[in-house]
Order: C-alpha cells, then sequence, then structure tokens
C-alpha cells in the first residue's frame, strides 16, 4: 500500500489548480518518503507481530489469570530479543526499503545538528535534561 499512497499524494500534487491540497499533499509526501518514517514504520510493524499474539490470546472469553501472565512475560521477553538483538536486522530492513523506494538514509556518524523548537530553547535558556 505504500506506492499506491505515493501514486495517489502525486496525483494531487500535480493535478489541477492551485489550492490548500497541494501543500498538504506535498508534506505528506515529504513524510511519506522520510527515513524517519520508513524507520517507524519498520519499528512499529514488528512491534504489532510481537503484540498482535498476546492481543490474540487476551481477547478469548476462557483466559486464566496465570496463563495470561505467561504471556505478558513471553512478550516483554520478545521485545528485549528485538533491543537487544534485532537492531542490526531492522536496520537492515529499513535500508533496503530506503534504498528501494529512493529514499535518502542519513549517515549515522555525523554529528547531531539540533533543530529549532522547543527542546533547544530550553537548553539555550540553561534547563538541561537527565
Amino acid at each position: 500500500m505504500y506506492n499506491a499512497n505515493l501514486n495517489v499524494l502525486k496525483c494531487v500534487i500535480n493535478g489541477p489548480g492551485n489550492y490548500v491540497p497541494h501543500d498538504e499533499a506535498n508534506k505528506g509526501y515529504d513524510l511519506l518518503t522520510s527515513y524517519n518514517f520508513a524507520f517507524i514504520l519498520h519499528l512499529m510493524k514488528e512491534v504489532m507481530k510481537i503484540m498482535d499474539d498476546l492481543c490474540q490470546s487476551l481477547q478469548q472469553k476462557s483466559q486464566d489469570i496465570v496463563n495470561a501472565m505467561s504471556l505478558v512475560y513471553t512478550t516483554k521477553s520478545l521485545l528485549q530479543v528485538l533491543r537487544d538483538e534485532a537492531c542490526d536486522t531492522l536496520f537492515e530492513n529499513v535500508k533496503s526499503f530506503c534504498e528501494k523506494y529512493v529514499i535518502e538514509i542519513p549517515i549515522m556518524n555525523d554529528r547531531y545538528k539540533a533543530g529549532r523548537g522547543r527542546a533547544r530553547d530550553l537548553v539555550t535558556l540553561g534547563i538541561t535534561f537527565g
């Protein structure tokens, strides 16, 4: 569905007239073709796969508390494995997705450049986090 969404946005962007939907479609297209979106999309896909078994089991009427707690523990363990060991696979999947759809991949070793916004303003005022 990703490609279909991009095509619809392109049609709105290239459509006749000069009105608000063109601007909104441009913003949507820029967001959908960003690395951040691709990363979050893949991360949420992995998390939802892990959570699906738990959700399906908890919806059954004949669920006992011991089995439910076991499912919660298993789900927590799988999420921890995703966090600790599956990051490389996740990044590779995101990279191949970005290459397929010609999305710019940021250089992760570059220095972070603080953007504009509330967090930066608070640091400028001398307020730090952590």
